[in-house]
């Protein structure tokens, strides 16, 4: 990563891509080419968006013998995260930000539709299917008059976060009946809100202005349900940067350890500002990654479950500082 010395010039005439430093990008599939998570990655003077996608396989297994007989899911992810990359790549500077979640509903919505028409009734039928379902979990930022801003929006279970030297946030929230990040990991709640052309869904949104250095990241939930614990995600994040000399160390020892560790495709986007070299980002979480594994990591698998939810609610409220 280069120093960016326009920063020191003139911040009011920086563009985001003199304070984006790197992205990182993890994909992995359970049935190499079957994979139904996607991700997009947008970088132009104006703004950055990444965001991930998780086709969602139960309701989303009806196949299209017109679509090389892919199924729903993995034909949803590859649509919704298509329109979103499309439409901010051509009509996003047009159209005043208040709009853009209308716009944005508007354009998925009509895209999944032609979709659905052109793909007929499929090979499965069933009052529990749905019509290219997915989840989505996005964030555009913008660098305006010396600020960072980070617009997260998302719906159902894949998450936005926040990784700064207090360490993860978990910006949106899993729209999932009745539980939180913990509770989730064993009961495995319903998604009570998805995209899909069969119902009408909710796309949420919630925008910070972030100091930076910071890092913005969009995961699909097979980078952390088969965890033990939302700690056990911020400690597999770092712990692979601690492990790591440069960012495509980074990005390959993450794909490793998420592949390790889950039972199911998994997609991860990462956008890092404000870091002017990788010895500054290594620097920045030595003393969080060091706190993490003795706090929550070392004594978990020691400590009762009551201790562990203990240890979950102590993190719960590090992350909610936001």
């Amino acid at each position: 990563m280069k120093k960016k010395s326009a920063m020191k010039i003139n911040r009011e005439k920086t563009t985001i891509l003199q304070v984006l430093s790197q992205r990182v990008i993890v994909e992995g599939e359970l049935i190499t080419g079957r994979g139904e998570d996607s991700y997009l990655y947008l970088a132009n003077e104006g703004m950055v968006v990444l965001g991930v996608f998780d086709g969602c396989g139960g309701s989303g297994a009806r196949k299209y013998p017109i679509f090389d007989n892919h199924t729903g899911a993995y034909l949803g992810a590859r649509i919704v995260s298509g329109v979103i990359h499309d439409w901010f790549d051509r009509y996003a500077t047009e159209i005043s930000e208040e709009k853009w979640l209308e716009c944005l509903k508007g354009e998925i919505a009509g895209s999944l539709k032609r979709y659905d028409e052109k793909g007929g009734k499929g090979l499965i039928k069933g009052s529990m299917v749905s019509n290219f379902p997915t989840t989505a979990a996005f964030t555009v930022c913008r660098y305006i008059d010396g600020k960072l801003s980070a617009q997260y929006i998302w719906a159902g279970d894949s998450r936005g976060y926040l990784l700064n030297r207090e360490g993860l946030h978990q910006i949106t929230e899993d729209d999932v009946d009745g539980e939180d990040a913990m509770s989730n990991l064993s009961n495995d709640g319903v998604i009570t809100n998805m995209i899909s052309a069969s119902s009408n869904f909710v796309l949420h949104n919630k925008k910070l202005e972030l100091k930076m250095p910071c890092a913005v990241i969009n995961a699909t939930d097979g980078c952390f349900n088969y965890l033990q614990s939302p700690m056990h995600f911020e400690f597999l994040l770092l712990d692979s940067l601690m492990s790591a000399g440069n960012i495509a160390q980074w990005e390959k020892n993450l794909g490793h350890n998420l592949r390790a560790a889950t039972g199911d495709d998994y997609d991860l986007t990462m956008a890092l500002f404000g870091y002017e070299e990788f010895e500054k980002l290594h620097k920045e979480y030595e003393k969080r990654m060091a706190y993490i594994e003795k706090t929550y990591i070392a004594p978990w698998e020691k400590v009762e479950s009551e201790i562990q939810q203990q240890l979950w609610m102590r993190y719960k409220g590090e992350q909610e500082i936001l």
